[in-house]
């Protein structure tokens, strides 16, 4: 998880799109969280996109919520509200939005 936060720096706002995912397990979540925890040190907002029922409810479960995580039907909307802010989009699903 270390290599994930030096290879990102410190985004100001950390996308994740779930829209393809349809089930998180525990030990998933659980990572999710902790790579979210240290984000939110930093400042960094970190939104969810797309996420299903069945997957937002296992999250939330992990204790993925508010003030760590917020939640977004999706991108797009999204990207309306952070359209004056330059975005670098990376494999997985994820973007990076810089200072």
């Amino acid at each position: 998880m270390s290599g994930v936060l030096e290879r990102i720096g410190r985004p100001r706002v950390f996308v994740l799109d779930f829209s393809d995912v349809p089930m998180v397990d525990s030990t998933g979540a659980k990572t999710l969280k902790r790579l979210a925890e240290k984000l939110a040190l930093t400042g960094t907002l970190i939104f969810i996109t797309g996420a299903s029922l069945k997957v937002r409810r296992s999250l939330l479960l992990a204790g993925l919520s508010k003030p760590i995580i917020r939640y977004a039907k999706r991108l797009i909307k999204l990207s309306d509200s952070l359209a004056r802010v330059p975005i670098k989009l990376l494999p997985l699903g994820c973007a990076l939005i810089s200072r």
